[in-house]
């Protein structure tokens, strides 16, 4: 989640608001990660044909910065979790502000009920893995 306060009785309008603007903020991230895979791509490519080619493993791990690359990709795919998280908990948010219950939100996401109420009192993360 952003961090973001959430007036006590926020209207829908402020919830829906606030809704895009963390679907704004994930379509970003998806971007950003898109460009990333691609040059990941590159390099396991450059990789690849350096190991056919019969470059030492530990020559091509040093050419394509391999260790550099996972990092900076695992740092990418951590983003795009809270990104996720975050536009999550602001849908569920409207979604309680428009009439539907916890159970209705669960089942419509594929998440327990327990979670979905634990995460929208603030007791749990919003993790995709937790069901």
């Amino acid at each position: 989640m952003t961090g973001k306060s959430v007036p006590t009785g926020a209207s829908s309008e402020y919830l829906r608001d606030l809704a895009v603007r963390e679907i704004d903020a994930l379509m970003k991230v998806v971007a950003e990660v898109r460009d990333d895979l691609r040059a990941y791509e590159t390099v396991l490519k450059r990789a690849r044909r350096d190991l056919q080619s019969g470059v030492r493993a530990s020559d091509m791990v040093a050419r394509t910065r391999a260790g550099a690359v996972r990092a900076s990709f695992s740092h990418r795919l951590e983003e795009i979790e809270r990104a996720r998280a975050a536009s999550r908990f602001s849908m569920w948010r409207l979604q309680l502000s428009e009439g539907s219950t916890i159970a209705d939100i669960a089942r419509a996401w594929g998440f327990s009920r327990q979670l979905v109420s634990r995460t929208l009192a603030g007791q749990a993360r919003p993790d995709p893995d937790s069901r």
